[in-house]
């Protein structure tokens, strides 16, 4: 993520997660896990997400969703993989925004509105994802933070 798309950010507390995740860093290389302390951002944690990489094949499988990420996308994700997940017809852009995380290692921020038929209800949310990396070269999870937005008033009911 480049300093421009930072402050594009308009949610405050996607600047302050991003931030905290920038200070953990070790040199141009993403931060271990274990340099991430979910305590330092209390107010943050219903927000943010933890999702490990699996390999072979690529999968992205949710270790941990806060209480407003379940909220948002109406269904405790916690175990279950990304690609599972009704993801509308957004489902190959969302897809596409995990694998450039982990392969450029750096962060990745969207905002996405779609319906879902599985869980019955339009998603209207941002998201940023931040790269861990437990080596220091190989991106093995993603802390993400999801806000929802505000139903936009152009948008379709269905």
């Amino acid at each position: 993520m480049t300093e421009q798309l930072k402050t594009n950010l308009i949610n405050e507390g996607m600047r302050r997660i991003y931030d905290y995740w920038a200070s953990r860093r070790h040199g141009d290389s993403p931060p271990r896990r274990e340099d991430i302390e979910p305590g330092d951002v209390p107010d943050l944690l219903p927000h943010i997400f933890l999702v490990d990489v699996e390999d072979a094949p690529e999968r992205f499988r949710v270790r941990l969703a806060g209480t407003a990420v379940v909220a948002c996308f109406g269904v405790d994700m916690t175990g279950k993989t990304i690609e599972s997940l009704d993801l509308g017809e957004k489902r190959s852009s969302i897809l596409k925004l995990y694998e450039d995380a982990v392969t450029s290692g750096q962060p990745s921020y969207d905002r996405h509105q779609y319906w879902t038929e599985a869980y019955g209800q339009r998603l209207n949310y941002e998201r940023l994802l931040l790269p861990l990396s437990s080596d220091g070269e190989h991106v093995d999870k993603l802390l993400g933070c999801t806000f929802t937005l505000p139903a936009r008033a152009d948008a379709p009911t269905s």
